[in-house]
């Protein structure tokens, strides 16, 4: 939005005319149906970009604004707002090896900093029910062993990118290209029932931190969010990391259930020091407050109250070793996540048009998400 009226575009795409350019979104929040780019975009793409290329090659030509939207009004992939075209199919890239998912940008800063990033899964074979990832991208594909050699020779250090990197069919296999190659590696989240011991040596060679998403120190909590993940399952994998001699670990946690118990929160605290009595010298949490999502089984209910959440941030924090190192996401800004998330497409007119008669954006949403 910002961006928008800094080049003087207009945010509703109903105030735009020729002289604008055409305001296209796609990526990951385009495999469902948002109603606020409903109201923002001239063209939604909805899926797997490389499985449209060939369409959008024949319609990324030269012409006026109206022909182009026009255009794009012909492909089953496509949501066009001004016209009332709806989509028909979200685009779906079969075969990875196709166009190999590889970053053309190698990043300077953050976890994966100076690495080119590899996808080697897209969508996910787990049936979390808050997560869009295997919602609304199965089924899974992944990237064939074959195409290594050739990535390998691209870049001196990679990042694997995936739902669950170990759910790689041939991660043996793959490990022992990896250590042939001697290149840095670095992986994104692990799924804890799917760790050996082979694996997590070799890791450990390429990285000091050992980071997992637990969602819940609760079984029975973990049970209704169809995590699938046992209580004994959770200390295999912290005692293959700690044989591997892992040091350092980061869990991911989620709060903020109308099932959880106080109980459940204070458990947070008996992971923490489950952790450290394993030998763990640096334990990080960073623990989330629950945003529903569409497409997915928890998309109709509702974000907890900030007091709530913050009561519950008390118990969470209360339950921890001081050793510990905690990261809470802002409760602002995960509203304001919700607020996107389940605004209709007559709230976001009036949201656009408040904010484009604004000096800040920020201040129209933030106060629009105070009144819900």
């Amino acid at each position: 939005m910002k961006l928008l009226l800094r080049k003087s575009v207009p945010l509703r795409n109903i105030d735009r005319s020729q002289s604008h350019p055409i305001i296209l979104f796609g990526g990951a929040l385009c495999y469902t149906e948002l109603p606020l780019l409903k109201v923002l975009a001239d063209v939604i793409l909805h899926g797997d970009i490389e499985s449209m290329l060939v369409q959008l090659d024949r319609v990324l030509r030269p012409a006026v604004r109206s022909e182009l939207l026009q255009s794009f009004i012909d492909l089953p992939f496509t949501t066009v707002p001004l016209y009332g075209k709806k989509y028909q199919v979200v685009s779906q890239c079969h075969d990875l090896d196709f166009f190999v998912p590889a970053c053309p940008l190698v990043p300077e800063r953050g976890e994966f900093a100076h690495k080119l990033l590899v996808e080697i899964e897209r969508g996910c074979i787990h049936r979390c029910a808050y997560c869009m990832m295997g919602k609304l991208k199965k089924p899974a594909r992944f990237l064939s062993l074959q195409k290594f050699p050739e990535i390998l020779q691209r870049h001196d250090s990679v990042g694997l990118i995936a739902s669950n990197v170990t759910d790689y069919p041939w991660l043996d296999e793959l490990v022992d290209v990896l250590e042939e190659s001697g290149i840095s590696v670095s992986v994104s989240s692990l799924r804890m029932d799917r760790l050996d011991e082979k694996f997590l040596r070799f890791l450990r060679k390429h990285q000091n931190s050992f980071t997992v998403a637990l969602e819940s120190a609760s079984e029975r909590l973990r049970n209704i969010l169809k995590k699938d993940l046992t209580d004994a399952q959770v200390e295999r994998a912290f005692k293959l990391a700690r044989k591997a001699n892992f040091e350092e670990v980061k869990v991911y946690f989620m709060f903020g259930f109308e099932e959880e118990s106080e109980q459940d929160l204070m458990a947070i605290g008996d992971v923490a020091r489950y952790l450290l009595e394993l030998g763990f010298k640096t334990v990080k949490f960073s623990i989330n407050p629950f945003i529903p999502k569409r497409g997915t089984e928890f998309e109709k209910r509702t974000m907890q109250d900030e007091k709530i959440l913050r009561q519950k941030m008390k118990i969470i924090s209360s339950s921890l070793p001081a050793r510990v190192k905690v990261d809470f996401e802002s409760l602002r800004h995960s509203r304001v996540q919700f607020f996107i998330n389940r605004m209709d497409e007559d709230l976001a007119e009036k949201l656009l048009l408040k904010a484009q008669q604004s000096e800040s954006p920020e201040r129209v949403i933030n106060n629009a998400v105070r009144t819900v």
